[in-house]
């Protein structure tokens, strides 16, 4: 969808949010990706609230899912066939968000799962920017928000980490997952597939 409603409200209202593709100028270089605004931009052209990076050119859609994180605010999911890419963004209520929240939210980053899909062995590597040292425990959970299992409990040091885990005990079909990585206070969460 290159833009138009995406059919319910990701930001915590009772209107319909809208999805844009474009250009965005960070650090002097230019990003294509979507911008989604709260509301109509026609009606509210101020308020962009998420921008999804792409680095794909065709066959790309996002679309608004529902509450798939079990929060009360709905959700979007990225996808892009020409390069298998898939992605689940969680709705936020941007109004209820502080300086404090968000800063709290940037000591340590995930990235996307290798492999995703994941295979037949089980196995995977989730890596991660961890800012301070710490006790993480890695979960999985399913896209109703029940936890199927712990992955990885231990202490992570500062810096670019790779996480392996194994789902082989935890007995998980095909399907999409979400992990999730806690250091006790803050959370991240990254989807992934398994596709057997």
């Amino acid at each position: 969808m290159p833009f138009g409603c995406l059919s319910g409200s990701i930001d915590g209202d009772s209107v319909e949010d809208f999805v844009t593709s474009g250009l965005i100028k960070k650090n002097n270089v230019y990003q294509r990706g979507f911008l989604v605004n709260s509301g109509n931009p026609v009606t509210n052209p101020s308020l962009c609230f998420y921008f999804i990076t792409s680095n794909a050119v065709m066959n790309e859609d996002v679309k608004y899912i529902g509450d798939v994180t079990g929060d009360g605010i709905g959700d979007v999911a990225y996808g892009c066939a020409s390069n298998g890419d898939f992605r689940i963004f969680k709705g936020i209520d941007w109004r209820k968000l502080s300086v404090e929240t968000e800063a709290l939210k940037a000591d340590f980053t995930l990235k996307q799962t290798e492999p995703n899909p994941m295979g037949k062995d089980n196995k995977a590597i989730l890596p991660a920017t961890i800012a301070r040292t710490g006790i993480y425990t890695l979960e999985v959970f399913d896209l109703t928000g029940k936890r199927i299992g712990e992955l990885f409990k231990g202490e992570l040091p500062v810096g670019e980490v790779r996480i392996p885990f194994d789902v082989k005990a935890l007995n998980i079909s095909s399907g999409m997952f979400t992990l999730r990585l806690s250091d006790g206070k803050r959370t991240q969460e990254r989807a992934f597939v398994i596709n057997r």
